[in-house]
């Protein structure tokens, strides 16, 4: 059993995650901490579970939007990816690149696609992992990582993938700070 304290707080954690106050990180690590301790009450944890999922769900669909837009735009430039000259079967490698339209615009043109995502999108993501060990990239897309730290992670294990003469392309939204990635 718990004791009276941290009764307490689960109570004042659970009103807070049910108000809708926290964001969706705060609300997972509450989860965690309700995970890690065994004599929470089922129902809280259910509780608790059930108000994480839909929390996720909403900035999935936010997400979705910016990302739709995102590729949309790198799409329609002319020296992104659909208008460039690829080999035959060129090898794309997309990092954390979650749509659908830039993966299915790069196999119209005829290149093998290869995905990598550093985050899970949901619990069956199948391109969630490590990096992929294939070497010889004729390309890779990168979307922009929220920190500079995931841009810095997401190219040093990219760049010993690709071929001499391999093209890179990093997009994302004026909003996440596109501008301001390093060079």
């Amino acid at each position: 059993k718990t004791d009276v304290g941290w009764q307490l707080l689960l109570q004042r954690a659970h009103a807070l995650a049910l108000s809708g106050e926290l964001d969706w990180q705060a609300l997972g690590r509450i989860d965690f901490a309700v995970q890690c301790l065994g004599a929470v009450p089922k129902e809280v944890r259910k509780s608790f579970k059930k108000r994480v999922l839909d929390v996720v769900a909403e900035v999935n669909e936010s997400r979705e939007a910016s990302n739709e837009a995102a590729e949309s735009l790198l799409l329609s430039c002319k020296g992104g990816p659909a208008g460039f000259e690829f080999e035959p079967n060129a090898r794309v490698l997309l990092v954390d690149v979650r749509g659908s339209a830039l993966v299915k615009a790069m196999r119209e043109r005829g290149c093998r696609i290869s995905r990598w995502r550093r985050f899970a999108s949901g619990p069956n993501d199948p391109h969630v992992g490590i990096a992929p060990k294939d070497k010889a990239y004729d390309a890779v897309v990168v979307r922009l990582p929220s920190t500079q730290a995931g841009l810095e992670l997401a190219l040093a294990a990219a760049k010993p993938l690709l071929k001499a003469s391999a093209v890179l392309w990093l997009f994302g939204s004026h909003s996440e700070g596109i501008l301001s990635a390093k060079s």
